[in-house]
């Protein structure tokens, strides 16, 4: 093996004298050897850990990864997981800036804006873009057939998020026409199975300042500066965990992200 600092450090600690000087590659140079081998083991991992909670050098970026609620994703990058780690690593913990969040999602592949609640004008209330309807009819001008994704006769504006996705559980029983005497699945309280429902976080009542938005193009009031609209931004659907996920590791705590945003 080669000369390392540890074997010099032995062979300086260890006893004088003729008796104890090795002979090259013999047994008890040998044993040195491994005594410096062991030592270098233990030296290596106590250097590892000194990197443990940097992202770019940690030997754990799985168990980083969790630990500050990120999903590790296979089909990302090392490079693009290491970008996300960062930005969860190393995140202020004061109040966040819209055009930090807008550099992350921007590096995300997301094509949304972030604003602050009316920067240049009174803070509206979000829950009057938040509420707003789109309405279609099946069969107008636009061609809009039964099946297809946007043939929807209204849809809700938006959703909050606050501290992540809220979901519920219902049973999905059967149909007055599937059950009739003499049916084996004829039985008070039987289900299929159970149905997951996404729910919605409720309108603020106040507090509209820690609001902030995240959508598509915005329009402004030119004489107060107040958010009027904001259209809604497309995001694949697959694309709905790591949106939140961005969003939930940077917004500051008890901020609200009102989500002017559509799922295809």
């Amino acid at each position: 093996m080669a000369y390392t600092f540890l074997r010099q450090a032995i062979d300086l600690l260890w006893h004088k004298g003729p008796i104890h000087e090795p002979v090259e590659d013999g047994y008890y140079w040998k044993l040195r050897d491994a005594i410096a081998d062991n030592l270098e083991i233990i030296r290596d991992t106590v250097q590892t850990a000194a990197y443990i909670r940097e992202p770019e050098n940690t030997p754990v970026f799985s168990d980083l990864e969790k630990e500050y609620g990120l999903i590790g994703n296979e089909n990302l990058s090392l490079e693009t997981r290491t970008l996300f780690l960062k930005s969860a690593r190393y995140r202020k913990k004061t109040t966040a800036q819209d055009d930090q969040l807008q550099a992350l999602l921007d590096q995300a592949g997301f094509n949304l804006t972030v604003y602050n609640n009316s920067p240049d004008g009174p803070a509206v209330d979000p829950a009057i873009i938040i509420d707003q309807n789109f309405v279609m009819q099946a069969g107008d001008q636009t061609n809009d057939y039964a099946g297809q994704d946007d043939a929807y006769a209204g849809r809700v504006g938006g959703y909050y998020l606050l501290n992540g996705a809220l979901y519920d559980q219902f049973p999905a029983y059967f149909g007055a026409g599937d059950i009739y005497a003499g049916n084996d699945v004829a039985v008070a309280g039987y289900f299929e199975y159970l149905r997951q429902e996404f729910l919605t976080y409720p309108n603020p009542t106040d507090g509209f300042t820690l609001c902030f938005f995240v959508g598509g193009d915005a329009t402004f009031d030119a004489v107060t500066g107040e958010i009027l609209t904001i259209q809604q931004g497309l995001v694949p659907s697959p694309q709905r965990q790591k949106l939140d996920n961005i969003i939930l590791q940077f917004k500051p705590l008890f901020t609200r992200a009102c989500m002017v945003v559509s799922y295809t």
